[in-house]
């Protein structure tokens, strides 16, 4: 059984990019490995949170003009009415 992995730097704990994660020697294979794959695991994180974040952000100028659209329909059956 292998060692455990070390933890990947969340978006908040890694500012903008994340960075190495803290492990063994540089000159142990298979800490290199780990830490690759630590290194991937946080890119991924990093790629997920980013792009839930821009569909978030989407989905709200989205309804923001589904609500703008619905009042300025209810404006034309107004004016529409007058007539």
């Amino acid at each position: 059984m292998s060692a455990p992995l070390a933890p990947v730097p969340r978006l908040a704990d890694a500012g903008a990019e994340p960075g190495p994660a803290p492990g063994p020697a540089p000159d142990d294979p298979a800490g290199a490995q780990m830490r690759a794959l630590a290194l991937r695991r946080a890119r991924f994180d990093f790629d997920l949170e980013e792009r839930a974040e821009l569909q978030r952000e989407a989905d709200a100028l989205r309804d923001m003009m589904l609500a703008q659209l619905k009042a300025e329909d209810g404006y034309l059956h107004k004016w529409i009415e007058m007539i």
